[in-house]
């Protein structure tokens, strides 16, 4: 665990350095998304068609996605999704991250977090491992650690650490 909070870290530290942040961030900035319909054509190949139309339903309209990532956290075998975004509905340095749980032939929204981010929109950042999604954010000048994994139809907050 520790290993993987080094990395995530390191992945924050690093990625604040090369996008030459100093001090804190006063506004949203497109360096930080990813066009919707580039994002559907990094899911070509690892979902179906259908599926990807079915990611779409659960995202609002006039977003900007920052970040995804793609893995098992529902232990099933089937990749699961995760999604960052900014819409109209978040507040200035604020962004939601959407968890999706494949079933077979659609999602399933796991769970929705509203995070605010304190230097980059990186600071909010995740993995996907052992089947648990890692959400990492800043809250009261500490790093948290939250992992949810998806059982017996709900999501569950399996560990929580703060640093």
């Amino acid at each position: 665990m520790r290993k993987l909070r080094f990395l995530l870290l390191s992945i924050i530290i690093i990625l604040s350095i090369n996008l030459k942040v100093s001090g804190q961030a006063s506004s949203f900035s497109d360096v930080y998304t990813i066009e919707v319909e580039v994002f559907m054509g990094m899911l070509d190949g690892i979902f179906s068609d259908d599926m990807i139309d079915e990611i779409t339903y659960f995202l609002p309209e006039h977003l900007y996605i920052i970040n995804f990532n793609i893995g098992d956290f529902s232990g099933d075998g089937l990749n699961d999704i995760v999604i960052s975004y900014n819409d109209e509905t978040c507040k200035k340095n604020t962004y939601k991250v959407l968890l999706l749980i494949n079933d077979e032939d659609t999602f399933i929204v796991g769970g929705v977090f509203q995070y605010g981010w304190y230097y980059t929109p990186y600071d909010i950042s995740f993995s996907i491992k052992d089947n648990i999604c890692y959400i990492s954010h800043i809250e009261k000048g500490k790093w948290v650690f939250t992992g949810f994994s998806y059982k017996n139809d709900k999501l569950v907050n399996v560990v929580e650490e703060y640093f």
